[in-house]
């Protein structure tokens, strides 16, 4: 059993489990990291999250294999440290003078002209082209680390917080200011009591929305990495502190992330972080992995579609009315009924024939019992139903059974009144017929 994981994420790579989702209650069947499925590749794995999120369990279904296991996430376990990490303080960065923010290139036009995004929301955002420093790029002939790339400023208030650089294609690589504070891109257009917002994974998105008149969403500045595992106190989320305010005034999250499998687990843990039950999410065009192919390959009216038709988070017991939901309804035949005998009854009541838990109330003395049983003759011989009876009040059980004799033969089992009671005949008659419709459940509380 795995116990040590503080993500959900976390505990499933530590076990060589990678999913689809991570949604509580999902069951997805993977090959097994443990027999890799055999030589056919089988895919033979069933993992199953918890129904609150917190764990997992999953079971090797190939019999030479049989791996079987499972964990929860103990997010309060501190992890071993020589020391607590120094606090870093925030640098607010310099900006470029102002001729180089209105540098743009004709490379940089091309580089947004190719994904649909135009002049307009370029300059909206701020964005130009200058130089600076990338890990791992290659150095120009002068032997100098420096390449022209993508500018994104991140405004905070309207102030200069973070710069955010990626090299001029077709390299891709990106740096960022150093000690920036952590801040949502776009953070300022959703203001101060947002009602919506719309969470994507990268800045080219959020100008994607832009340009398509959505001006409420917004991105972490990390994205979503290359590994879809994160730790409770992953740098990652230091923004969604940063605006914790702002985040939590919101009505309606929507998550309009990377459709692979970092997205999809970002998409899960944003979930999880701002509250499952104010997320929506969204489904993007076959052959469309986010936002910005949306827009470039089925243009602006199927992006706006995507944000519009997003669908509300999954949670377990909820069911929502959706488009063409009562139109199949109507396809089907509607649904059996039976009759209760009676009636004055059958004018507000139609008894479902399939398993329904019906409950029936009312003051002592008035009749419930009566009804109920006469409700369970009535039904085991006109519908041929079967009943299995509790009740304890009714003691011997022997009792209830003449009871239900009284309303099959229409006679009492005693001496009432001058009226006929039931012969030797029809009680046989009776126990005949109640023996293969009605079962009784006794308490021996002595045996208890």
């Amino acid at each position: 059993m795995v116990e040590s994981a503080q993500s959900l994420p976390e505990l499933l790579a530590d076990a060589g489990i990678r999913l689809k989702s991570l949604r509580p209650g999902h069951t997805e069947h993977i090959v097994c990291p443990r027999c890799g499925g055999g030589k056919d590749r089988e895919i033979s794995l069933s993992v199953t999250i918890d129904a609150d999120g917190g764990g997992a369990a999953w079971v090797c279904h190939r019999g030479s294999c049989g791996y079987r296991d499972g964990g929860k996430v103990v997010r309060d376990t501190p992890r071993p440290s020589a020391a607590a990490p120094r606090p870093v303080p925030i640098q607010k960065p310099k900006p470029h003078p102002a001729a180089q923010q209105e540098n743009r290139p004709p490379w940089l036009w091309d580089f947004f002209g190719e994904r649909e995004i135009g002049a307009r929301t370029i300059k909206a955002f701020g964005v130009y082209a200058a130089t600076t420093w990338f890990p791992g790029a290659k150095v120009d002939q002068g032997g100098k680390p420096e390449r022209e790339g993508v500018v994104f400023p991140y405004f905070f208030k309207g102030e200069l917080v973070n710069r955010k650089y990626r090299t001029k294609p077709p390299e891709k690589t990106f740096v960022q200011d150093k000690d920036a504070l952590p801040t949502l891109f776009n953070v300022d257009r959703l203001g101060d009591a947002p009602a919506e917002i719309v969470f994507v994974e990268g800045e080219m998105d959020v100008m994607a929305l832009f340009e398509c008149q959505i001006e409420n969403a917004t991105t972490l500045k990390d994205g979503a990495g290359k590994e879809a595992t994160f730790k409770e106190d992953d740098k990652r989320f230091e923004a969604l502190r940063t605006h914790a305010d702002i985040l939590s005034k919101a009505k309606k999250i929507i998550l309009a992330g990377d459709n692979d499998t970092p997205g999809l687990a970002l998409r899960e843990e944003l979930a999880r972080r701002l509250g499952r039950h104010r997320c929506w999410l969204v489904s993007w065009p076959e052959g469309c992995k986010d936002a910005c192919d949306t827009l470039r390959l089925s243009g602006t009216e199927a992006l706006q579609a995507c944000i519009r038709d997003a669908a509300p988070y999954p949670i377990a017991g909820i069911q929502r009315i959706g488009t063409g939901t009562l139109l199949a309804l109507r396809e089907l035949p509607p649904p059996a009924v039976m009759t209760t005998g009676t009636m004055a009854t059958d004018l507000i009541l139609k008894l479902p024939t399939e398993g329904r838990l019906i409950i029936v109330t009312g003051y002592p003395g008035h009749g419930k019992t009566s009804w109920t049983r006469f409700v369970i003759v009535h039904t085991a011989d006109k519908e041929n139903r079967r009943w299995a009876v509790f009740s304890p009040e009714m003691q011997p059980w022997e009792h209830f059974a003449a009871q239900c004799a009284e309303v099959y033969v229409d006679k009492p089992f005693w001496p009432r009144g001058g009226i006929p009671t039931m012969t030797d005949n029809d009680i046989i008659k009776a126990e005949q017929w109640l023996a293969s419709r009605v079962v009784l459940l006794v308490c021996d509380a002595a045996a208890v």
